[in-house]
């Protein structure tokens, strides 16, 4: 796997939309900042906890978008110029093949949000973040990385066109987001004992399933039902700063996360062997 990531990783450096990711994710994160304050400029709506928030959550967005965009041609681009069968000329195998694309362009992914860490630095500046906020975002970061890729990944393996691999990628991703969000809250009603909200009533469920569902409509509530306008985008969800329990339920998203891109990866490889052999009988007839 590892020739495979320092191979991915030198076509990654060479390309011009790599330092242009890098340069347009800062520039975005800074007019966003930028034009928050400018907004508010006495503080009374937002603060640094709610900037800071409100900046990775623009980051979460862009890697959900993003990331199965530029990750869904990285096994058709190989199958349309013949490249493909070269490879598995070497010992590698399917799966090594997919981790090691899949590691290419995480790695790239972390250029972006590093190129972005000196506008994510502002709101620590501007006080009220303290260091569970900050592990707590990195977790669900990662957790979001590794389920966008995985979509875009796997959408290149079954595919050979990339439009077509970029729009079920794109669907994909958007499944993988409703699992997220279906995990995160899992994670938050068995770790909160059940509870409608952080410090909320009980719920008045008998059946964890019972109260997963509420906890998702009070979930769906707070984000997009009382989504009027776009300062809520900057208002601190977690009352207070988030708390270690959050970040050991965001430990927990990441985990369920992880087992959700094992099979990614295992339903790819799969897909890939189909596909390789369907062309190798394709051209087989032919000749």
């Amino acid at each position: 796997m590892g020739p495979i990531v320092h191979r991915e990783v030198r076509l990654q450096a060479r390309q011009r939309l790599t330092p242009l990711l890098r340069v347009t994710g800062a520039a975005l994160l800074m007019g966003a900042c930028w034009w928050v304050t400018r907004r508010d400029p006495s503080g009374r709506l937002v603060n640094g906890l709610g900037v800071f928030i409100g900046l990775n959550k623009l980051l979460l967005v862009a890697l959900w978008i993003l990331g199965p965009i530029l990750t869904a041609d990285c096994l058709s681009r190989e199958r349309r110029e013949g490249t493909l069968d070269l490879l598995f000329l070497t010992p590698l195998r399917d799966r090594d093949l997919i981790l090691g694309k899949a590691a290419g362009h995480a790695i790239r992914a972390f250029t972006v949000l590093f190129a972005a860490m000196p506008v994510l630095v502002i709101p620590v500046l501007m006080g009220g973040v303290g260091w569970a906020d900050v592990l707590r975002m990195f977790l669900l970061h990662l957790a979001v990385l590794g389920l966008a890729l995985a979509a875009g990944v796997l959408a290149s393996a079954v595919t050979r066109e990339w439009w077509r691999a970029a729009l079920l990628g794109s669907g994909l991703a958007g499944a993988a987001g409703a699992m997220f969000a279906g995990l995160y809250v899992a994670a938050w009603t068995w770790r909160g004992g059940w509870r409608v909200g952080p410090g909320a009533r009980m719920a008045s469920a008998d059946s964890f399933a019972a109260a997963w569902a509420q906890n998702l409509r009070w979930w769906l509530d707070r984000h997009l039902g009382a989504a009027r306008g776009v300062g809520w985008f900057w208002r601190n969800p977690m009352a207070g700063g988030s708390t270690w329990e959050s970040v050991l339920v965001s430990a927990g998203v990441l985990g369920m996360s992880l087992v959700l891109v094992a099979g990614a990866v295992w339903v790819a490889a799969r897909a890939l062997r189909r596909r390789r052999l369907a062309d190798a009988l394709g051209r087989s007839r032919g000749g």
